[in-house]
């Protein structure tokens, strides 16, 4: 089998380049461009651990997993 990475590691930090890039490119704003701040996080949270796309994510994210998150996009 044939890969295009080496790693695993060199995996995941190619698409959060890619990530990090195309967010630019498409002038994706911040969540603070939309009046959100870090005293919102626990709501945004607590809402997004009863949606859909999180409850029946294969990988359970922790609180602070989901912090860090926002956080980064913050």
């Amino acid at each position: 089998m044939n890969n295009a990475f080496e790693t695993i590691r060199e995996a995941v930090t190619n698409i959060i380049g890619y990530t990090r890039n195309i967010t630019k490119i498409l002038e994706i704003p911040k969540l603070s461009a939309f009046g959100i701040k870090q005293s919102d996080f626990e709501l945004i949270i607590a809402k997004a651990k009863k949606s859909s796309s999180l409850r029946y994510n294969p990988v359970e994210l922790s609180d602070e997993q989901l912090t860090k998150i926002l956080l980064q996009a913050l």
